[in-house]
């Protein structure tokens, strides 16, 4: 009995926690434009967007190749890409931060099997977006209004979540 009434003690406190990143990763959001035409960025995977893509949720991973936090993460957004991407009226991309040569980066992302729709980017695009740490996941609604705003590591639970959220709003 005791045992139970510890897991119970723990899930109570994972769930404050979880609740209070939600919020948190909501307020951060305020429904701010998401500033990104991927026609004016270069495209570093064979793995293109689909035309409809302005029109649709988004999940847009903001890393660098540098970041040993994105590195972690990696596998996290890799697995939530696979089982979630196309679903939810919802699409995934990747944008690296273009600290690097395009060339390079590449090559990274072939070393990592990263499939994932990835772009260079470059300082422009990090401050009109206000994008001032690696990892940032922007979760965008079809309205192209960021709603959420995470840095750090996710885990795909937390990204399901918040792309439920997305296709409700």
């Amino acid at each position: 009995m005791k045992v139970f009434r510890k897991i119970l003690e723990y899930s109570f406190y994972i769930l404050v926690v979880l609740c209070f990143t939600f919020a948190l990763s909501f307020f951060n959001g305020g429904g701010r434009k998401f500033y990104f035409n991927p026609a004016d960025y270069y495209l570093l995977t064979e793995t293109g967007i689909p035309a409809e893509f302005q029109n649709k949720n988004k999940v847009i991973y903001f890393w660098a190749t540098w970041c040993s936090v994105c590195q972690t993460n990696l596998p996290f957004f890799k697995s939530s890409y696979a089982m979630l991407n196309g679903k939810y009226n919802t699409e995934f991309i990747s944008i690296e931060e273009g600290g690097d040569t395009p060339e390079y980066v590449k090559k990274y992302l072939e070393k990592n099997n990263m499939t994932l729709p990835t772009f260079f980017g470059n300082q422009t695009l990090l401050l009109a977006n206000k994008i001032n740490a690696f990892p940032t996941t922007l979760f965008v609604n079809s309205k192209n209004e960021v709603k959420f705003i995470d840095t750090g590591i996710m885990n795909p639970l937390s990204i399901w979540i918040r792309i439920l959220f997305l296709s409700w709003s």
